[in-house]
């Protein structure tokens, strides 16, 4: 009768090492996942950090309606469109698919 019971106890204590390796497993791919989606992010913030930097150095205070006319006239006249390179945007595009 104790050699059954040996023989269960040993068939347990060979699935729990399995749980606990499956588990250990488990959270290392979620912090993996986790690590590798913040880095991209963070490149991100960056990005639009700079953008925005750009965008204040650029800023001119508004004294009167002639200033605000003024931008009107020089942002419908900017080619917008036209100056667009797509290339690099589809490249990267690719590289995250």
């Amino acid at each position: 009768m104790n050699n059954i019971l040996n023989r269960q106890r040993n068939g347990f204590a060979a699935t729990s090492i399995i749980l606990v390796v499956l588990l250990v497993a488990v959270i290392g791919f979620a912090g993996w996942f986790v690590v590798r989606n913040n880095s991209s992010d963070d490149a991100a913030s960056e990005v639009s950090t700079q953008s925005s930097e750009q965008a204040q150095v650029q800023s001119v205070p508004i004294e009167s309606s002639e200033d605000i006319d003024a931008a009107v006239s020089e942002l419908e006249s900017t080619p917008v469109d036209t100056d667009l390179d797509t290339t690099e945007l589809d490249q990267d595009i690719q590289a995250v698919l």
